[in-house]
């Protein structure tokens, strides 16, 4: 089964570089370790240096390319241990973030500088970002001022626009996917596309995604066996959550996974305090795009005009300059903490 899995991905990731400018490596090493394995095209273009995350399935390394010493990330795929956990469908769950982030070039989506195939692993390097995650800066100020959130926001509505006209939902928006740039800004990128998928209709049905960022109609039917049809829509959600948790430290709505009365989904601006002094603005595109029936609520085109976003496109709001003094590289862990109504990832295919 591995050896015909390792076909499919030859086929899948074997473009040369005259073809799409990305390079791919091949070898035939085993093993766990990193340090042990005999020289692969990776290893002959970069060195490790130190862990920064572990998943059930994959690990994040800072890495160094030696021509030019400049500093990466490489996400290091056991295929063995992913098809475990996707018997039936690894070779589709290896491929989404490569797929996806190949099609994607934009200011404020994680940049692919290349990937390597590699003996049983995949290895996928990506642009350093130093600045930590959306999340832990919410927790370290239990909700950041508005016009600092209004900037941030700004910023992940160009790219889920962007990203939703290429046909590909993220599905796993959330303040852990979210980075700064540096530690000196409010420039942010969204990482983590190994949820993500091309669209090739107008509906998917894979469950999956973030506890408290599962928008209604996703969420599985109590007594129910098939996973539930969706659109894009559901980024939208997500995204409004983010928002809603950038204001007030924490969540809106439940984290539950299955189906809720539509009046669970009533928006609340709680705690009081941290809304009093919000805008009306804010408030109403929080209330366009947390609808709890997906056709009422705001696409990525009407979320980017809206009023209260464009104010901050067009320069009108203030730009406050937050120091990020948690510790950078956290937000590239697989398995970060969440805060405790996020609940867990859960991938039903």
């Amino acid at each position: 089964m591995m050896q015909a899995l390792l076909n499919c991905l030859r086929v899948v990731f074997g473009k040369n570089r005259e073809e799409d400018g990305t390079m791919v490596g091949y070898s035939t090493f085993g093993g766990d370790s990193v340090a042990a394995e005999p020289d692969t095209e990776f290893q002959m273009r970069y060195k490790i240096l130190e862990l920064v995350g572990c998943g059930s399935s994959s690990k994040c390394y800072k890495c160094e390319r030696k021509e030019d010493k400049k500093q990466f990330i490489v996400k290091i795929i056991n295929f063995a241990l992913l098809s475990l956990q996707y018997p039936d469908r690894v070779l589709q769950q290896l491929t989404r973030e490569v797929s996806s982030l190949k099609k994607l070039k934009h200011a404020n989506i994680v940049r692919l500088e290349e990937y390597f195939f590699c003996g049983e692993k995949l290895y996928i390097v990506e642009e350093c970002l130093s600045g930590g995650e959306l999340y832990s800066k919410v927790l370290q100020m239990q909700g950041i001022p508005e016009n600092a959130a209004q900037e941030i926001f700004s910023q992940l509505a160009l790219a889920v626009k962007y990203m939703h006209r290429a046909n590909i939902v993220h599905r796993d928006i959330k303040p852990e996917n979210i980075l700064f740039v540096d530690q000196k800004s409010l420039k942010v990128k969204l990482i983590d596309f190994g949820f993500s998928r091309s669209m090739k209709g107008s509906f998917a049905n894979s469950f999956l995604g973030t506890g408290g960022f599962l928008a209604p109609e996703i969420r599985l039917e109590v007594h129910g066996s098939e996973s539930p049809l969706y659109t894009k829509a559901v980024d939208i959600w997500a995204l409004g959550c983010v928002l809603y948790v950038m204001i007030s430290a924490c969540m809106p709505f439940d984290d539950s996974l299955y189906q809720r009365p539509k009046s669970d989904f009533e928006l609340r601006f709680q705690p009081q305090k941290r809304w009093v002094s919000v805008s009306l603005e804010l408030k109403d595109l929080l209330k366009r795009m947390l609808h709890p029936e997906p056709l009422r609520r705001y696409n990525a085109s009407e979320v980017v005009q809206h009023a209260w976003v464009q104010q901050a496109l067009k320069g009108e709001s203030r730009t406050l300059q937050i120091s990020i003094s948690n510790e950078s590289l956290d937000s590239y862990s697989t398995a970060s903490d969440s805060m405790s109504a996020v609940g867990q990832e859960f991938d039903m295919l």
